[in-house]
């Protein structure tokens, strides 16, 4: 009896390092052909055929990301494809890409959520749902997954205070033919479920994301400083105010706003020194702390 447990458990172990192994094996497999994916919708000529292999990529998504055993995989191998971030906890990994087509200048976005909330505990899986142009005044909007702002997020700060967590992303839209956005959105989680939107107070005005547009051919700095910790962004506005609130001419008018972290706010500076954000942030302080 002492020897049949034995190999019971033997054999039990065996079989989970055989499903891990298999496991993982099929996750490769269906990079590579995302990969490939991701190649064939670069070299199509039409809408039609780009939305086509964009469905497929998307479905070979869903399938990996699904799976528990991808949050620790590495993905080097879409990295020139597709966002991966990951939150300094190990707790949050956020993927998103996006498509473009040809005739309107439109991008669509793609994205998944996984969460991890204690190392070796069960991964909460999500898909996002691009519906931006559904959301009525999304600065002032709460969203879901199923009714996500789409963008494509190229930094992620994470921030604890207390019990909570506050991961933030910076993120870029293509928008259409004369604009682009950046975005600044914050999510936290609830019941292992996330949360889009966050209280900002930017100049007197309640927003729950920042979204910045500006001209197409314009650039603008949206990044977060790792030696004043802050989040640093060009200042827009338009060429004359004959163009107040046409965003198609907002472009940097070479002054600079910021966010400071702390307390659980996101606290809004303006009209920072660049070269040296953390002592302007200082000064303001010692200003609003007089006033």
């Amino acid at each position: 009896m002492i020897e049949n447990k034995i190999f019971i458990k033997l054999f039990l172990g065996l079989s989970f390092i055989n499903i891990s192994c298999l496991s993982a094996q099929s996750i490769d497999n269906q990079v590579i052909t995302l990969k490939n994916l991701f190649e064939k919708i670069k070299s199509q000529n039409t809408d039609d055929s780009v939305i086509f292999y964009a469905k497929k990529a998307d479905s070979i998504c869903n399938n990996i990301f699904s799976n528990p055993n991808s949050f620790d995989f590495s993905f080097d191998l879409l990295k020139n494809y597709a966002s991966f971030l990951t939150s300094e906890d190990n707790k949050f990994k956020i993927i998103t890409w996006n498509i473009a087509t040809q005739n309107s200048a439109n991008y669509k976005y793609f994205g998944y959520i996984m969460y991890r909330p204690k190392k070796n505990s069960q991964v909460f899986y999500y898909k996002l749902t691009d519906k931006s142009d559904n959301i009525k005044n999304p600065q002032k909007s709460s969203t879901s997954t199923k009714k996500w702002f789409g963008c494509l997020y190229y930094q992620l700060i994470t921030n604890k205070a207390g019990s909570k967590t506050y991961y933030t992303l910076l993120g870029w839209d293509g928008n259409n033919l004369t604009s682009n956005k950046k975005i600044i959105e914050v999510i936290t989680f609830k019941n292992n479920k996330p949360i889009f939107g966050y209280d900002f107070d930017i100049e007197g005005e309640k927003l729950k994301r920042i979204i910045f547009e500006y001209n197409k051919q314009a650039e603008m700095i949206l990044h977060f400083d790792e030696n004043a910790k802050m989040i640093v962004w060009d200042h827009l506005a338009p060429p004359s105010p004959k163009y107040k609130d046409m965003f198609q001419f907002y472009g940097p008018d070479f002054t600079y706003d910021g966010l400071k972290f702390k307390q659980r706010k996101w606290y809004f500076f303006s009209n920072i020194d660049i070269k040296n954000p953390e002592e302007k942030t200082k000064q303001q302080n010692k200003s609003q702390s007089h006033n």
